[in-house]
């Protein structure tokens, strides 16, 4: 069950712009006669939670450093070729649990192709809670940086590529966070 502190009226109007993405998206592709198949194929990846490196060190009460293991799961769905709807949760850089839910926009000219190597950049937006100095822990806004690379695995495994979600979470003072360079594992099907 999602707190209604999630909710709160400038997160339920991202929320609602996200998620008419996704519905608009699902009901062409079902329109194409492909059904739950369609939906999925070619579209959905998993993903993991993420490994992060931070640009300053912690001083806090407990003497406990960042959380650099931010372990935790996701997924993201390809709404076209340069749109994805991602969500997920995760134990963030405060030891806290966090949820996000976003865009990721990753235009043509930001594609690069090596081979049989894609990868791609662009920027996520969406909202992210958890991080208690910052709107108090509720949902709040957050623009990113990422870098995608992905490969294919080879005919007949379970799933169609391997990759890896990079990005940087600028400093936010007020927040009580340090910018950090993270990295997330992506299984795409």
């Amino acid at each position: 069950m999602v707190p209604s502190a999630f909710f709160r009226p400038p997160a339920r109007a991202l929320l609602g712009l996200l998620l008419s993405g996704f519905f608009i998206n699902a009901a062409q592709a079902a329109d194409g006669g492909d059904g739950l198949a369609g939906l999925i194929e070619n579209r959905l990846s998993l993903t993991t939670g993420f490994l992060s490196h931070h640009t300053a060190k912690r001083h806090s009460a407990d003497h406990r450093g960042w959380n650099e293991n931010n372990t935790g799961i996701g997924f993201e769905y390809r709404l076209n070729d340069n749109l994805d709807l991602a969500a997920g949760v995760y134990k963030n850089s405060v030891y806290r649990n966090s949820r996000y839910l976003q865009l990721v926009y990753t235009p043509d000219f930001m594609k690069l192709r090596l081979g049989p190597v894609a990868i791609d950049a662009g920027v996520a937006v969406g909202v992210a809670d958890g991080y208690p100095k910052r709107n108090h822990g509720h949902c709040a806004p957050a623009i990113l940086p990422v870098v995608s690379v992905a490969m294919p695995l080879p005919g007949g495994m379970f799933a169609r590529s391997l990759g890896l979600n990079f990005t940087y979470v600028p400093s936010l003072t007020s927040a009580g966070t340090a910018g950090a360079f993270a990295v997330q594992a992506k299984l795409s099907f």
